[in-house]
């Protein structure tokens, strides 16, 4: 059993497919010598109803932050789609 571990170890990395999340930067700041960029994250809608049968939907649009490399933030503009 041993000897098929480094097999196992191989087919683990070479079919594991890696999907980068994007985001599209929509603010970027320099803050205490560190950089983020602002994005919108969707975290989908919330509906709910009250105790007296009224139906509501809310948005969870929020603004979510990222650090990175001054090396990426100076790459990067504003508009741009960021993955990682």
């Amino acid at each position: 059993m041993a000897k098929y571990f480094p097999i196992f170890l191989i087919m683990l990395f070479v079919y594991c497919d890696k999907k980068d999340d994007c985001v599209k930067i929509e603010e970027k700041k320099e803050i205490n010598g560190l950089y983020y960029f602002y994005f919108k994250a969707h975290f989908g809608s919330t509906s709910y109803t009250d105790n007296q049968g009224n139906s509501y939907q809310s948005s969870q649009d929020r603004w979510s932050s990222g650090k990175v490399s001054k090396e990426v933030y100076d790459s990067l503009n504003i508009g741009d789609e960021y993955c990682y």
